[in-house]
């Protein structure tokens, strides 16, 4: 996707994305811009919510200080997945830390 911009780690990913200059209905912006989208993803320990709730504070920070986007239309999701449903390497994540926790080197 033009304009898409993802990092990946072993246990986290973060995709960003704009939306087209169209709000979605309800949202719309007094000019038009492209809405910034931030998808989280995480495995391992639950975040608890005040965790949560400064991903999303700093994450949209950033996007305003830095592209200088409206916080009303910048979304951040965050996904927390299971270890054993995110694959890396031919096997997944909990497999991955239960290898490694037995010294295993990967």
């Amino acid at each position: 996707m033009p304009g898409a911009v993802a990092l990946t780690l072993e246990s986290t990913r973060i995709d960003c994305h704009s939306w087209p200059t169209h709000a979605p209905a309800g949202l719309a912006t007094p000019r038009a811009q492209k809405l910034p989208y931030v998808n989280v993803q995480l495995t391992g320990d639950r975040l608890a919510a005040e965790q949560k709730l400064e991903l999303i504070q700093r994450i949209t920070k950033v996007f305003v200080d830095v592209l200088g986007k409206d916080p009303a239309t910048t979304f951040i999701v965050i996904q927390e997945i299971d270890p054993e449903n995110w694959g890396v390497h031919g096997t997944s994540v909990a497999l991955r830390r239960e290898a490694r926790a037995r010294g295993e080197k990967l």
